[in-house]
């Protein structure tokens, strides 16, 4: 009911936020979905929505990065704290961190960008595909010169993705 007040006024916004310090697993899980459907509305309550992605509950972080996925981040910041959990253990939330990130209108992508470049030629298989695709979401002036180097890694996989995101591109 309170995700279905429009405008959500400020005041219901930061008291149903404040139920992130519930002790209770599935409250704060209840909490962010409820926070994911006020969407833009809960803006105001971003900074307790991104530090639930390091709840000590997967079930809490899940929810946490789906609720990420329909309130805008407006900060590079917030940005930041998505790509980062894109190295997660958790498939889920890799997941979720990075549809929340081709769903953020990336103002300015040379923020994230380097640190996608990063997580893109890591070890970690899934978190490389993860920012792989999220570097082809983003704008071909700001990764083309990241992924141009990585044309000639020594791994195959990291050649074939960034020969697949510079491609996608076009004549970009």
């Amino acid at each position: 009911a309170l995700a279905k007040l429009k405008p959500t006024p400020p005041e219901v916004v930061i008291a149903t936020a404040d139920l992130l310090k519930n002790e209770n697993w599935s409250v704060r899980s209840q909490v962010l979905m409820v926070l994911g459907n006020m969407g833009t509305d809960a803006s105001i309550a971003l900074p307790q929505i991104m530090a639930a992605l390091d709840d000590e509950n997967e079930h809490v972080r899940r929810s946490a990065a789906s609720s990420r996925t329909r309130v805008p981040a407006d900060t590079s910041e917030m940005q930041l704290a998505l790509v980062r959990a894109l190295e997660s253990d958790d498939r889920h939330l890799r997941s979720q961190a990075g549809r929340a990130l081709v769903a953020t209108s990336v103002g300015d992508s040379t923020i994230i960008a380097p640190e996608l470049a990063r997580i893109a030629v890591s070890e970690d298989r899934k978190a490389s595909m993860a920012a792989f695709n999220v570097l082809g979401k983003l704008t071909a002036t700001d990764v083309v010169p990241l992924l141009a180097p990585m044309l000639s890694s020594e791994d195959r996989q990291t050649r074939q993705n960034a020969a697949r995101v510079i491609g996608n591109f076009g004549p970009e």
